[in-house]
C-alpha cells in the first residue's frame, strides 16, 4: 500500500494473511428474509480455487470439474480492502462485488455479499480453507 522509502510497500496484515496462499472453495449458502440458510455448494466445486496477490489481482478459477457459474463469482481482476478493513471489494471486468469480511485467519477466510437472482436480493455466504499452511516466518 504505502511506500516506506527503505523497503517499498507496506501491507497490512490482513492483505498478508489473504496472499500467503490460495484458498480452496470449501462451502456457499444462500438466505433471504423469508427462508433460512440453504447449501448450494456442489460437489463439482472441490477443486475450486481463489488466489489474492499482493499486486492487488485476484482469480477465483473454476476447476476441471465446472460447475454452474451462479453459484459463485468465478472470474480474474482486482480486489481491495476498504479503508476499515471489513469490506473485500473484487472487481470483475464491469462488476464490483463488495464481500463483507466476516472470518479471515490463516486457515478460513468466510466473506458475504448479497446476490440478486431472479429479481430477488439473496445473501450468499462463501467460505474457503487455505490449501497450504500460511508461512509465518516469511513475514
Amino acid at each position: 500500500k504505502d511506500d516506506d522509502d527503505n523497503n517499498g510497500p507496506v501491507y497490512t496484515q490482513k492483505e498478508i494473511t489473504l496472499t500467503a496462499d490460495t484458498w480452496a472453495f470449501a462451502n456457499a449458502t444462500l438466505s433471504d428474509s423469508v427462508t433460512q440458510d440453504s447449501v448450494i455448494y456442489q460437489p463439482c466445486a472441490a477443486d475450486d480455487s481463489l488466489n489474492f496477490t499482493l499486486d492487488f489481482k485476484f482469480s477465483f478459477s473454476d476447476g476441471a470439474t465446472a460447475c454452474d457459474s451462479s453459484i459463485a463469482p468465478y472470474g480474474e481482476g482486482i480486489w481491495a480492502f476498504n479503508g476499515a478493513q471489513d469490506t473485500l471489494q473484487v472487481k470483475d471486468g464491469s462488476t464490483l462485488l463488495k464481500w463483507e469480511v466476516k472470518k479471515l485467519n490463516d486457515t478460513v477466510l468466510q466473506v458475504q455479499y448479497v446476490d440478486s437472482i431472479d429479481g430477488n436480493a439473496w445473501t450468499k455466504t462463501l467460505s474457503f480453507e487455505r490449501t497450504a499452511p500460511a508461512d509465518s516466518a516469511s513475514n
